[in-house]
């Protein structure tokens, strides 16, 4: 399963919890590779800084306060039975392409789904400012990762419209965090049961 996500996408933590649980619901954990992709929904963030999420999308992007309000009070209890703790409240947006960059390269480790949560984890439920560096590579320490080895990834160099965006066996698509049985249908197909 190929995905395609930001880590500040909170529809991205919720879709990944989702194909998480549909994959163990169906007891298909060794025979399902997910593979992440990287897709920035704000590329052109200033680089090293970090804006309130909140203040982000309702001046920089237009969304009106009321209906961000009642987004994110849906989005926080659409996350409770996945083990989300949204706290939109402390969420600080960020250039995200290091994070990336981080994810791929603790891809090569088996760990780029666990760096993945763990980004997300701090971005939404403890609002750590992931533009410095240093919360980045305490991220991926708390990982099990190698944090020396991060910061020389980050030193070094290294047709989706929309995320989360899921391509399962190269052929079937899921946009968006959709039901719970949308993805263990397309999973169970996938896997022929």
């Amino acid at each position: 399963v190929e995905v395609w996500s930001d880590v500040i996408c909170p529809y991205c933590f919720l879709g990944k919890r989702k194909l998480e649980r549909a994959i163990e619901k169906l007891g298909a954990k060794e025979r399902v590779k997910v593979v992440w992709k990287a897709f920035q929904l704000s590329p052109n963030f200033p680089v090293d800084s970090a804006l309130s999420s909140f203040t982000y999308l309702t001046e920089h992007r237009g969304y009106p306060e009321d209906r961000l309000k009642r987004s994110i009070q849906a989005l926080v209890d659409a996350g409770q039975p996945y083990g989300i703790e949204f706290n939109f409240d402390r969420a600080l947006t960020y250039n995200t392409l290091k994070a990336h960059r981080l994810i791929q390269w603790a891809s090569t480790q088996e760990k780029g789904s666990a760096l993945k949560d763990a980004l997300m984890e701090a971005y939404f439920t403890a609002g750590k400012d992931l533009s410095h560096e240093d919360q980045l590579l305490q991220v991926v320490e708390a990982t099990g990762l190698d944090k020396q080895e991060a910061s020389t990834v980050l030193a070094g160099q290294i047709g989706v419209s929309g995320v989360p965006f899921f391509l399962i066996n190269g052929e079937k698509q899921i946009s968006g965090a959709q039901d719970d049985r949308v993805f263990e249908s397309a999973l169970e197909k996938a896997l022929g049961h």
